[in-house]
């Protein structure tokens, strides 16, 4: 296992999660909005019931790639903020940075967009709190910091509790609308999709489907404080896949029979839908609850890890100082208290809606520099003991630099005006990446000239 010097890092070496809590922030982390929304993004691309269920299938087959490649990565590099750290050993300060900065950017819009949706779900419930937006939003992210700042244990204890009351929920429901219409074959597409069109309809869907299940591999942010990393952490990464997988594909599949493409395609939450049409008036308040339970689990679980990010780049010099720190309890608390002031400041703004479309794209990126530095980083320290060493080197781990690749090309080819104004958005880190560096230069400059003034006074 590698270690890189850090400017700080103080209580991060508090080693009490194991395998459960890998698969709750990982399964916390991925179920959540994406479920909610996406199955009706790919039936709009991809009508065709084998064509719609061959993309669910392709995102989960790659999500194990991408988890055999990152858990060779988590495990060799051996310190906590998930692809940060791995272009940083791989390829320098900057390309780190900017991924780094991209990765918390997301996952800050996130929190914001998730506490909003969150508060509208539970408005539904409960309308007394439909006036009560901003009070709602920033109750809710108290809590949950809260939450953190109690403790590593505590915090992972309730991650695990939600995410168990989550999956049990979904899972539940998708089985059900499934029984409910187990009769009824699949429904036909009214719209066919033309030849020409169908690659790039395959490659908007499965951009919708990778981003769907990105969040899987959440168990890197943590890799410091996890019981043996060699081997939990892999563990945690093919578990956490494998429940989503199963999830996912259950949920689609009963949506898509359930409503058919074309009411699927045109609903703003199928899940609701489908609840509604399977068991009349009372289905609706159902797959309410369940939807507002699996946001409770993806919020708390980002709330987590994003100040994490923050937290590696902080111990490098390139974030605050102070947010570098953890605390006795494992909680990097200014880190956090950071990361929940901006996404209180997006969420109340509604500014994160336009932050959040613009970086969708950016997670694939980060995705395929994360996983182009396992190629680096086996040549450079091919002689290091690798506690997990990723299977079919060197062609699987290839498929996961690839699969991001052709899909962000197929995007900017397919809409390049909105696709390159969004990866240029990586730009704006450089500038704040040169501040960062002169500061940090100006504080080893001045800490090395009391030594040298020191090794001076002694020697004379």
């Amino acid at each position: 296992m590698l270690e890189f010097p850090v400017f700080s890092a103080r209580g991060d070496r508090i080693r009490v999660l194991g395998v459960w809590f890998g698969v709750a922030v990982g399964a916390g982390a991925t179920i959540g909005v994406g479920i909610l929304r996406a199955p009706a993004l790919v039936a709009g691309y991809l009508p065709d019931f084998s064509h719609y269920l061959l993309v669910w299938l392709a995102g989960a087959i790659y999500a194990f790639i991408d988890a055999n490649s990152n858990a060779e990565l988590a495990t060799l590099v051996g310190r906590s903020g998930g692809p940060y750290v791995y272009v940083r050993a791989a390829f320098g300060s900057f390309p780190a940075f900017l991924v780094g900065w991209t990765d918390w950017l997301i996952n800050v819009a996130t929190i914001a967009s998730v506490t909003v949706a969150l508060y509208e779900f539970s408005a539904n419930l409960a309308p007394a709190f439909l006036p009560r937006k901003e009070i709602c939003v920033v109750g809710c992210l108290c809590v949950l910091g809260l939450v953190q700042i109690l403790g590593l244990r505590p915090g992972s204890a309730f991650q695990i509790a939600i995410a168990a009351a989550k999956l049990i929920g979904l899972a539940a429901l998708s089985t059900a609308v499934v029984v409910a219409f187990r009769h009824i074959p699949p429904p036909m597409a009214s719209v066919k999709l033309s030849t020409e069109a169908q690659p790039f309809a395959y490659a908007s869907a499965l951009q919708v489907v990778l981003e769907t299940f990105a969040g899987a591999t959440s168990i890197a942010y943590f890799t410091s404080q996890t019981r043996t990393p060699g081997g939990s952490l892999p563990r945690s990464m093919f578990l956490s896949v494998l429940v989503i997988s199963v999830v996912y594909l259950i949920s689609v599949i009963g949506l898509y029979v359930c409503l058919g493409p074309d009411a699927m395609a045109t609903s703003n939450v199928p899940v609701s839908d489908a609840a509604a049409i399977a068991f009349g008036a009372n289905g609706k308040w159902i797959a309410t609850v369940v939807i507002a339970i699996s946001l409770l689990g993806l919020l708390n679980a980002t709330v987590m890890f994003a100040p994490r990010i923050l937290a590696a780049l902080s111990q490098d010099g390139l974030g605050v100082s102070a947010a570098a720190d953890f605390d006795q309890r494992g909680t990097p608390a200014v880190a956090v208290l950071l990361t929940l002031t901006c996404a209180i400041v997006l969420a109340l703004s509604n500014s994160f809606e336009q932050l959040f479309l613009m970086t969708s794209l950016l997670g694939l990126v980060t995705t395929f520099a994360s996983n182009l530095s396992l190629f680096v980083l086996r040549r450079r320290y091919s002689a290091e003991t690798r506690p997990f060493a990723a299977f079919g080197y060197p062609l699987v781990p290839m498929l996961a630099v690839a699969v991001p690749a052709i899909v962000v090309a197929a995007a900017v080819v397919g809409t390049p005006v909105s696709s390159l104004c969004t990866l240029s958005f990586v730009l704006v880190a450089a500038p704040l990446f040169k501040w960062y560096s002169r500061r940090r230069a100006q504080r080893a400059a001045g800490s090395a000239a009391p030594a040298a003034e020191a090794t001076a006074n002694q020697q004379a």
